[in-house]
């Protein structure tokens, strides 16, 4: 009594499309997620005012993505069609979320 071919392979198609959807969808709804957030000291041939931005994110593979930007000029809101879970910025037109009470500096936090 064994189980046909076709419904071994429909098994095995099931199992792995829902291993990998699974994980492409979190990684898909949390590859947002800030998970540092520091100012860029500023070099001498910069300018003083510009005050420069990097935050970690992570990937699917959880490799540091890191991003710098200027939150005077690089910040925008989320588009009303943004269908992102988590994400309350968008920074070069990607999206990131992090916590409001965790950003500590007033000023940013308004920023963000």
């Amino acid at each position: 009594d064994s189980v046909p071919a076709t419904g071994q392979v429909a098994v095995i198609a099931t199992a792995g499309l829902t291993a990998v959807g699974s994980t492409v969808l979190l990684g898909y709804c949390f590859s947002p997620y800030v998970h540092t957030l520091e100012r860029v000291a500023a070099d001498a041939a910069q300018d003083k005012n510009d005050q420069l931005i990097r935050m970690v994110t992570r990937d699917i593979l959880a490799r540091k993505v890191e991003t710098i930007f200027d939150p005077t000029k690089d910040v925008a809101a989320p588009s009303s069609s943004n269908s992102r879970p988590f994400c309350n910025f968008m920074v070069h037109g990607l999206p990131f979320y992090i916590h409001p009470q965790m950003v500590h500096d007033d000023e940013l936090r308004v920023q963000l």
